[in-house]
């Protein structure tokens, strides 16, 4: 991925890591989706709570991005 890149200065470095792989989902389109989340037919209770939690995290930390880091706090 970097090998044809100008990797000299970290800031390119960083641009092209975060591009590739940062999630890019939106805080609006997690809510929606942790608030309308069922149990699949073939889930039990455990796997379906791990599935809730994964997201609630994921949330969680698209909210926090570019924020100070006290304010981050506060929203974890």
């Amino acid at each position: 991925m970097l090998k044809y890149k100008n990797v000299t200065k970290w800031v390119f470095i960083k641009s092209y890591l975060t591009d590739a792989f940062e999630d890019t989902t939106t805080s609006s389109s997690l809510q929606i989706h942790l608030s309308s989340i069922k149990v699949r037919n073939d889930e039990d209770v455990n796997d379906y709570c791990h599935r809730v939690e994964k997201l609630y995290y994921k949330l969680c930390t698209v909210c926090m991005l570019n924020k100070e880091e006290a304010e981050a706090r506060v929203i974890h």
